[in-house]
């Protein structure tokens, strides 16, 4: 899995990485000088457990691994993944992920884009820019009769 295809939240029928440590039991520390037996096995909304197509891959000799799931795997609503080594002593990894489509995500990517972000007012219209100040995320227009304020809200076609 390419690192421009990583997603902030795991991702439903997308391919989806995972990291994690293989620690001792003994000491809570992770296992260095080389992990043995990395396997992986996942539950798919509460099915069986079944291994997973791809093996976990050590980082270098630092107990850290990585384990990329197919979007075959990722089909679901959410997981159970399981990552074991046959070390001595070793605790195994447990993930619990709970899968989103792409359009949460990219909602809450655009949303990132314009928290805290530049405003402006022109009039009864409120400009809030993306994180660039230069590009118009959506515009507020309002007007007061009295004391009861009334608006609107105008999104860009990106939102």
């Amino acid at each position: 899995m390419a690192a421009s295809d990583a997603h902030l939240f795991p991702v439903k029928n997308a391919a989806n990485q995972l990291s994690g440590w293989i620690v001792s039991y003994a000491t809570a520390n992770p296992i260095t000088g080389g992990l043995t037996g990395l396997a992986a096995t996942i539950s798919k909304d509460g099915a069986a457990f079944a291994s997973t197509t791809n093996a976990p891959t050590e980082i270098g000799t630092t107990g850290a691994f990585t384990l990329n799931l197919t979007s075959t795997e990722c089909n679901c609503s959410t997981a159970l993944v399981t990552v074991t080594a046959t070390n001595s002593g070793a605790v195994y990894a447990r993930f619990w992920l709970v899968f989103s489509t792409v359009d949460v995500v990219n909602a809450y990517a655009n949303l990132a884009k314009i928290l805290l972000n530049k405003q402006s007012k022109s009039g009864n219209l409120i400009f809030t820019y993306e994180n660039d100040g230069v590009t118009v995320a959506f515009t507020q227009q309002f007007s007061v009769e009295g004391t009861e304020q009334t608006g609107t809200f105008t999104r860009s076609a990106i939102y």
